[in-house]
C-alpha cells in the first residue's frame, strides 16, 4: 500500500505566496510570477475543499473520480471557468469569499509555460498577479477565521 500523501492547499498557497514575495523583493520576477499563480491556484482549491468539494481519500487532492476535471487546473484555466467556479461555490455558501477576490481575472494571462520563456517575452503582469494573489491569501485568512467561528 503506497503511503498517504498529505495535501494541504492552504499551507501550500501561503508557502508559494511567501516565496514569491521573497523572490519579488530580490527582482527575481519571472519565478515570483509563477509562484503568485501557484499560490492563487492553491487558494481557490483550498476554498473548494473547505466548502465540501470532494477530495481523493488517498491524496487529499480534488477527487476527479467524483467530479469532472473542471477544477484540476492551473489558475489561468480556473479563471477561464470563473462562472463555473461561482456556480459551484455559491451553492455551497462561499459566494462571500469569491466577492473578496475581484482581481482573480488578472490571472487570465498567466501560464505555466512562462517558466520556459526568456524574460523579455513574459507578460508585464507581475504587479497584477501579486495583487490578485494577495487578495486570495487575505480571503483565505478570513475564511479560516470564519471556519474557526463555526
Amino acid at each position: 500500500m503506497p503511503p498517504i500523501k498529505q495535501v494541504n492547499f492552504h499551507q501550500a498557497g501561503k508557502r508559494h505566496f511567501n516565496d514569491a514575495e521573497l523572490l519579488h523583493g530580490h527582482a527575481r520576477n519571472a519565478a515570483a510570477g509563477q509562484l503568485y499563480g501557484f499560490a492563487a491556484e492553491c487558494g481557490i482549491k483550498s476554498l473548494l475543499v473547505w466548502n465540501g468539494y470532494p477530495t481523493d481519500p488517498t491524496t487529499g487532492d480534488i477527487d476527479e473520480k467524483k467530479k469532472p476535471k473542471k477544477f484540476k487546473k492551473h489558475i489561468h484555466e480556473l479563471v477561464q471557468n470563473i462562472n463555473m467556479l461561482h456556480a459551484e461555490l455559491s451553492g455551497r455558501g462561499a459566494a462571500k469569499y469569491l466577492a473578496m477576490i475581484p482581481s482573480i481575472n488578472d490571472f487570465s494571462d498567466w501560464h505555466t509555460k512562462h517558466r520556459y520563456y526568456i524574460d523579455s517575452a513574459l507578460p508585464s503582469s507581475l504587479i497584477k498577479w501579486r495583487n490578485a494573489s494577495r487578495e486570495i491569501m487575505e480571503m483565505l485568512e478570513q475564511a479560516m477565521l470564519d471556519r474557526g467561528a463555526r
